[in-house]
Parts: structure tokens; C-alpha cells; sequence
């Protein structure tokens, strides 16, 4: 064998080498794509359950407020009837 053919022969194994690594390289980045793809896909429906309840904490917190303003409005209602039934007696 002559050093050209030696050479030419190192050359291909390399450049087989060198695919083989690219290929299996490429399928592995591409089930870590796709894990990373599941898991942010997860990552989001988990943050868009918590968002909502959160906005159902929110819309529940207003409206117990609501109704605590309701309450408060219709005891100063109640009481300024009252008073006024007690100034029209002294008039």
C-alpha cells in the first residue's frame, strides 16, 4: 500500500466517523428538542391552571367584598332612616 491510498483510506474512516457522530448526535438533539418541546408545553398548561385559579381567587375576593360593601351601605341606610324618623319627632 502505497502512503496516498493509507491517506485516502484514513480520510474516508474519518469522514465515516465523523457522520456516524453527526447522525447519532442529530437523533439525540432531536429527542432532547423534543423533551424540552413536551416539557415546556407542560410548563405552560400548568401556568395557565394556575393563572385561572388565580383569577378565581381574585373574581371570589370581589365578590365577598362586594358583598361586604352591601352590607356596610344598607346598615348606613338603615341608620340614617332612623335618624331621620328621630329629627322629625323632635320637629
Amino acid at each position: 500500500m502505497s502512503i496516498k491510498s493509507k491517506i485516502s483510506g484514513l480520510i474516508k474512516n474519518y469522514i465515516l466517523i465523523k457522520e456516524a457522530i453527526s447522525k447519532k448526535t442529530g437523533i439525540i438533539e432531536k429527542e432532547a428538542f423534543e423533551k424540552l418541546k413536551n416539557n415546556v408545553e407542560v410548563i405552560t398548561i400548568k401556568m395557565n391552571q394556575l393563572q385561572e385559579r388565580i383569577l378565581e381567587k381574585k373574581l371570589k375576593i370581589e365578590k365577598e367584598q362586594l358583598e361586604v360593601e352591601k352590607k356596610r351601605l344598607a346598615y348606613k341606610i338603615k341608620r340614617l332612616k332612623m335618624d331621620f324618623k328621630l329629627k322629625m319627632k323632635e320637629l
